[in-house]
C-alpha cells in the first residue's frame, strides 16, 4: 500500500455574497495581492495559498481564516487606518462579509 504525503494547503474556497466587495476588501484593505477576478469569482495571494472567491445570493457558513503577520502591532496600526474595526488587539469586530477574525505574529 502506498503511502500518501499531502503537501502544503493550496488553495482555500469561500463564499461572498457581493465580489466586487470582497475584492476591497481582501484587495485594498488586507492587502492581499489580487491574482485574478472573472464573473462571480476572484483571487488573491494569500502567503503561498491561493484564496478563491465565488460570489452566491447566500453565502455558506464559513470557517474562522487565521493570517500570520511579521509584525502585529504594525499590522494592528495598519488594518485600523484602513478601517479595520477591532475589539482587541488582536481580535477584529465583525466587518462586512467576508470579515477579519485574527492575525498571528510568531513572537
Amino acid at each position: 500500500m502506498m503511502t500518501v504525503n499531502l503537501g502544503p494547503l493550496a488553495q482555500i474556497s469561500r463564499t461572498v455574497r457581493d465580489i466586487k466587495e470582497s475584492e476591497a476588501w481582501y484587495g485594498t484593505t488586507l492587502g492581499l495581492p489580487h491574482l485574478y477576478s472573472f464573473g462571480p469569482l476572484a483571487f488573491f495571494d494569500c502567503g503561498g495559498t491561493r484564496l478563491y472567491l465565488h460570489a452566491q445570493e447566500k453565502p455558506g457558513p464559513e470557517s474562522i481564516l487565521y493570517l500570520r503577520v511579521a509584525d502585529i502591532r504594525a499590522a494592528y496600526d495598519t488594518l485600523r487606518a484602513r478601517g479595520v474595526a477591532f475589539e482587541t488587539w488582536c481580535s477584529a469586530a465583525p466587518a462586512p462579509p467576508p470579515r477579519l477574525r485574527n492575525a498571528f505574529s510568531p513572537r
